[in-house]
């Protein structure tokens, strides 16, 4: 979400700590009517009279990563005030609610302003907090694996490279230890870009995906040769159809290209 960047979701007419106004730009307006649609539409059509669960999947807060200038405010309370206006009604709707924790650099150390928030909105925790580092969730006889972190790349032909490499390591991982069985899917986020690798094995299809993002280009994402690439906004439901897992995305691809046109020379005779 990124609550505090001025290229992210942010409530409308936000009033800040010290009492001034925040209003959001044309592009953050955008963000927010898909924002509206997708939890007053999308998901509801989704899921029917179903109960569902809510994650949230980390960086809930933009925070100020090396004195970023993009931040419509850098009080963290700010962000994460504005982080828990959004996230109210979401929780407030939802049968469970979670927050994973994201980057240190966003959400503080430890993610201390993502366990603020979480702890806010009575989030199911681990123990004696309300955020966690990774979440693993059973939908059936199925196992989900929730965290916010996964390699990137600037190049979009290898975007499934670090997916395939996840998905590998959770089968290492669970060969080194006979009763921990692999996850049926891993969900990560971090990139902003919605990415899905599938592979068939013995018990079912096997999964990784990484989630679209409410965040638009920054300059640390121009800087990183990622100008060219359409940031994607929105987000994924996963429903349990016939004892397999099923992945259904909504996703928004904004209008990124501002066309620098020639103008018309007269011509003389």
């Amino acid at each position: 979400m990124h609550a505090g960047s001025s290229v992210a979701l942010c409530p409308p007419d936000f009033e800040l700590d010290d009492g001034g106004l925040y209003r959001f730009s044309d592009y953050q307006g955008t963000l927010w009517s898909w924002w509206r649609e997708f939890w007053d539409e999308w998901v509801p059509r989704i899921t029917g009279k179903e109960r569902y669960a809510v994650v949230i999947n980390g960086d809930v807060i933009d925070g100020q990563v090396k004195q970023s200038t993009t931040n419509w405010s850098v009080n963290f309370e700010d962000q994460a005030r504005a982080a828990i206006d959004l996230l109210k009604p979401v929780a407030a709707e939802a049968a469970e609610f979670y927050i994973v924790r994201g980057t240190e650099a966003h959400v503080g150390k430890s993610a201390q302003f993502e366990e603020r928030i979480a702890r806010e909105l009575q989030a199911i925790g681990h123990g004696k907090t309300h955020s966690r580092w990774d979440l693993w969730y059973r939908l059936g006889d199925r196992t989900i694996h929730f965290a916010h972190h996964i390699g990137t790349t600037s190049s979009t032909a290898y975007e499934a490279s670090a997916l395939c490499r996840e998905l590998v390591a959770a089968f290492v991982e669970a060969g080194q230890w006979q009763d921990q069985p692999p996850p049926s899917m891993c969900v990560r986020s971090h990139r902003h870009r919605f990415c899905l690798v599938s592979i068939p094995t013995v018990s079912g299809e096997a999964t990784i995906f990484v989630t679209p993002g409410w965040q638009l280009h920054t300059p640390f994402s121009h800087r990183m040769g990622q100008s060219m690439r359409v940031p994607q906004i929105g987000g994924v439901c996963i429903s349990l159809d016939g004892g397999e897992l099923v992945v259904r995305k909504k996703i928004w691809a904004p209008k990124v290209r501002n066309y620098v046109s020639q103008p018309a020379t007269k011509s003389t005779g």
